[in-house]
């Protein structure tokens, strides 16, 4: 149990690390090429502390965060890391048509980074790009209203959440893997 247990920390701490440090790395680099969005010294401490906590990732186990970091740039792209391509070609076809159905329903402003911040932050697990889409759309240009809006807000959060599932799935697959052939 002790072992299942170290397994599933280790598991999530990567994929969680490796969603949060990107995120806040895209995040400030896209506020410092904004204009009118100074870099504040929190920001910076924090991309500091990332970058150190995103080396040690990298350094210590670097297959779980390359396949972390390819699900998340590209869903089912930890699954083709692995070697696994057709695993990997249903969950992008899934993914992106949630999160390209999403962006039909409600328009392409239901990723407003301003307007709907916790909505953003849970379409941003779906690959970093939205995060294009956020910075073109967060001045609330592309007014939604009533239902459509929050149907769109819901398939492109939800595309994000599968996405995180399956990040999680992949680097548990990449660990077993590693794990066995140690034992071996």
């Amino acid at each position: 149990m002790l072992k299942l247990q170290k397994i599933l920390g280790g598991v999530a701490a990567v994929v969680v690390g490796d969603f949060i440090l990107l995120y806040i790395f895209f995040h400030t680099i896209f506020r410092f090429f904004t204009p009118g969005h100074p870099l504040g010294l929190g920001q910076g401490i924090v991309v500091g502390i990332a970058s150190c906590i995103f080396f040690w990732i990298g350094w210590c186990m670097p297959l779980l965060f390359l396949v972390g970091l390819a699900g998340w740039f590209l869903p089912g792209g930890g699954y083709f890391v692995l070697k696994e391509t057709g695993r990997a070609l249903i969950i992008f076809v899934t993914i992106t048509a949630t999160f390209v159905a999403g962006l039909y329903i409600g328009s392409i402003g239901v990723v407003d980074p301003i307007a709907y911040k916790l909505w953003y932050v849970v379409q941003m697990m779906s690959s970093p790009l939205v995060a294009i889409i956020g910075d073109h759309t967060q001045g609330g240009g592309f007014p939604v209203y009533g239902r459509p809006s929050e149907m769109g807000q819901i398939y492109t959060s939800t595309a994000g959440l599968l996405n995180l599932l399956c990040i999680v799935n992949a680097v548990y697959m990449a660990y077993i893997r590693k794990t066995q052939d140690v034992e071996q």
